[in-house]
């Protein structure tokens, strides 16, 4: 059910109208989210995506004021309900950079990887911008976990630009020790996730931490098992600094798997077929012909990490 908090008391409201604002939001969520799948959660930083046409959807509003997205899914992995509800936050807790604003849209779904049930929210209008989503390429990446059996058991992992956090979070649950990382202001909905779905008794095996590409990089280790990331190359502005701090965080047991949305407007075929190349061996281990979607396997090849990148 739909409410707005105020000073931490329920304040009943005119339900028409709650209904009206609440299609207004959905529409305007239809049009900019038209790339991924209604799911909740926050993600990564991102500029500018380009938008890939959405799968359809039916909208109707109960008279609670929920709203529900009914959504054609034939692989039976998302859930086929997307629930939104309102909280305005009081004067008194007014978000800080990165926080909510004063009204606040969350959205929920679930997923269903490897057995594991997997429920994401995501905050729309709160200063996130695409963070607030999830990414076809993230499900791709879960997907191919599913269906390599691929076990993390003892193994220390990384994610880059974890966003929501599903394909961290994916990983702790299948035995990784997992660092997931984002721009600070993401955090936090990370840890929503996190505290969401991972038992109390395993949160000790994952971190949530700041990581700033080709800026505070080398604050983290050398040693790690795996290194994750979905859909992270999406700006060409960034790429220098991804391949660094790929080289750094890697050594030559790393495996490296990335998720991405090939898109020509940002490089990014140039990026994965020609400068990766110059630093890692590249393999595409699984393809989403109609998406435009790859999952790369890669190794670090041992060039020195200030060998900068070749054009």
């Amino acid at each position: 059910m739909a409410q707005f908090l105020a000073n931490g008391k329920d304040t009943k409201i005119n339900k028409r109208s709650q209904n009206r604002y609440l299609l207004s939001i959905l529409r305007n969520y239809q049009g900019r989210a038209s790339n991924f799948f209604p799911v909740p959660g926050f993600a990564s930083s991102r500029s500018t995506k380009p938008a890939t046409p959405p799968p359809k959807k039916t909208f109707s509003a109960g008279s609670s004021g929920s709203q529900r997205i009914h959504q054609d899914n034939s692989r039976g992995r998302l859930e086929r309900m997307t629930t939104a509800r309102f909280q305005e936050n009081s004067g008194d807790d007014a978000p800080k950079e990165g926080g909510c604003d004063s009204t606040t849209v969350i959205f929920e779904n679930k997923y269903e990887f490897c057995g594991y049930s997997l429920k994401i929210t995501r905050f729309i209008n709160a200063h996130l911008g695409y963070s607030a989503y999830v990414w076809q390429a993230g499900i791709a990446l879960c997907r191919y976990f599913e269906k390599e059996k691929i076990n993390f058991t003892g193994k220390k992992v990384i994610e880059l630009g974890s966003g929501t956090g599903i394909v961290g979070i994916l990983a702790a649950l299948l035995g990784g020790d997992v660092t997931m990382t984002d721009k600070p202001n993401t955090l936090k909905q990370i840890e929503n996730n996190v505290s969401i779905n991972i038992p109390t008794a395993r949160r000790h095996r994952l971190k949530v931490s700041a990581l700033t590409w080709g800026e505070n990089h080398t604050d983290f280790p050398t040693d790690y098992d795996f290194i994750l990331g979905s859909d992270i190359v999406y700006s060409s502005v960034t790429y220098p600094a991804l391949i660094e701090t790929l080289r750094h965080l890697s050594n030559r047991g790393t495996t490296i798997y990335l998720s991405s949305e090939l898109r020509k407007i940002n490089g990014s075929s140039a990026f994965h077929g020609v400068h990766l190349p110059q630093y890692f061996n590249c393999q595409v281990v699984d393809r989403l012909e109609d998406k435009d979607i790859i999952v790369y396997k890669m190794t670090n090849i041992g060039t020195r990490p200030g060998d900068g990148l070749q054009t």
